[in-house]
């Protein structure tokens, strides 16, 4: 996990990386992967995790992470 490892990620939507002082704002369901990913959760279990706590299907959330995990990449965070 790239730079992943370098947020600092608080209770609200806001994450900073700590190295360059980005700040990110993230939906919650968004937060919920992201320290997932952090502690190297795999993909499986954030789906089933967003499944759950969120009460949505699997399909939508699996497109969940994959989308996040683009925007991640995308933002050079993974």
């Amino acid at each position: 996990m790239k730079t992943l490892s370098k947020l600092a990620v608080g209770n609200d939507v806001f994450v900073v990386e700590t190295t360059t002082g980005n700040r990110y704002h993230v939906s919650t369901t968004c937060l919920t992967i992201m320290r997932a990913l952090m502690e190297e959760r795999s993909d499986a279990h954030i789906v089933e995790q967003l499944s759950m706590d969120y009460d949505v299907t699997i399909d939508d959330a699996l497109r969940d992470v994959s989308d996040f995990r683009g925007q991640l990449k995308t933002a050079g965070l993974l």
